[in-house]
């Protein structure tokens, strides 16, 4: 039972009403199933279904690292632990390049849009950490 007696008496909220229920019938109609809840609202597996599933159906969040994702932790794993000097500035060069590439391939042929909008983020991060290492 509804807490406010004159919810119903309100024109705005039967209005709003009759505008939901003729869009979930169109919708049911075509096939399709409603973007809103019963009440406006964002349902949650919509959210899921629009940023993680795929074209085939499959929900993405990580996959199996590609080469030059490899090629990404191996140079900043040899670049940590290598001494400075020229062996460390190359595995550097060589992460920056390898994990901008890793970006764009995302951003390009991402499987969702999640995986695209972390490629997006990582390639700014990536141009933003250039910027910074040729301002000094």
């Amino acid at each position: 039972m509804n807490s406010n007696p004159n919810a119903n008496d309100r024109p705005r909220n039967r209005e709003v009403g009759r505008a939901m229920a003729a869009l979930e019938d169109s919708e049911a109609a075509k096939g399709n199933k409603p973007k809103l809840a019963k009440r406006g609202q964002y349902r949650w597996h919509d959210f899921v279904d629009e940023w993680f599933r795929t074209a085939n159906g499959d929900i993405v969040i990580a996959q199996v690292p590609n080469i030059f994702l490899w090629v990404f932790i191996g140079a900043g794993l040899f670049g940590a632990v290598a001494y400075h000097g020229f062996w460390q500035k190359a595995a550097q060069l060589i992460a920056i390049v390898s994990i901008a590439i890793w970006a764009i391939l995302e951003i390009r042929s991402g499987v969702n849009r999640f995986r695209r909008l972390l490629g997006k983020v990582i390639l700014a991060c990536t141009v933003l950490t250039l910027i910074m290492y040729f301002w000094k």
